[in-house]
């Protein structure tokens, strides 16, 4: 026999192995009275991706600390006393820290608006959230270098609260000055473009 032949016969016996499978299973599908769509394919399951609400994740953070600045300087406190107007005098030298950021507090569904995987929000202004002496440090930097109470005088007990509260006053106009607003503003954005993207925005505008 030839292979064309042998080929062909080989061909014959599939076709007709397949004819034999296949009314089979339609015998099998008439006595069971299953239903015609067990033999076809299971159509694809849509995939839905839901992003979880942008304010919640903002607010996750409520009060979002952006910048900080460390400062230092020396206050001289000055006060005449007595009907010989001596002058007592505090020389404070010392050291601070000014922190600003932004209070996500303040948001509202009307502030962080979503569209898709885009999300538009609109801060509120940053603001310093505390200006404070370093009290704690080693070798100590905020202490009292100097100070002088008169002859035959009380101590001058307010003259110390009165040189630290300058310095707060001072440190907190110098961070502002220094652009400590801006920078909270523009720290926050990038921070909260991290939160976002990390769970699935795309995009993340802000209003001015």
């Amino acid at each position: 026999m030839s292979k064309n032949a042998s080929g062909i016969g080989c061909a014959v016996q599939l076709g007709i192995f397949a004819l034999i499978v296949i009314g089979g299973l339609l015998i099998l599908q008439s006595v069971l009275n299953l239903p015609a769509s067990i033999f076809n394919a299971p159509p694809p399951t849509p995939t839905t991706v839901t992003l979880p609400p942008a304010l919640d994740v903002i607010n996750k953070q409520p009060r979002l600390q952006t910048a900080a600045y460390t400062l230092s300087t020396v206050a001289d406190a000055r006060q005449k006393v007595g009907l010989l107007q001596q002058e007592q005098r505090v020389l404070l030298v010392a050291c601070g820290k000014v922190t600003a950021g932004i209070d996500l507090s303040k948001l509202t569904s009307d502030n962080v608006q979503t569209n898709g995987e885009r999300v538009t929000i609109q801060l509120p202004p940053a603001e310093i959230f505390d200006a404070l002496l370093i009290e704690d440090a080693d070798p100590p930097c905020t202490y009292v270098a100097f100070r002088s109470d008169g002859i035959l005088l009380e101590a001058a007990k307010d003259l110390e609260t009165i040189a630290r509260r300058q310095v707060i006053e001072t440190f907190q106009q110098s961070a502002l000055d220094q652009g400590i607003l801006y920078e909270a503003t523009q720290n926050a954005q990038t921070e909260l473009r991290r939160l976002l993207f990390a769970v699935g925005y795309k995009a993340v505008d802000f209003k001015p």
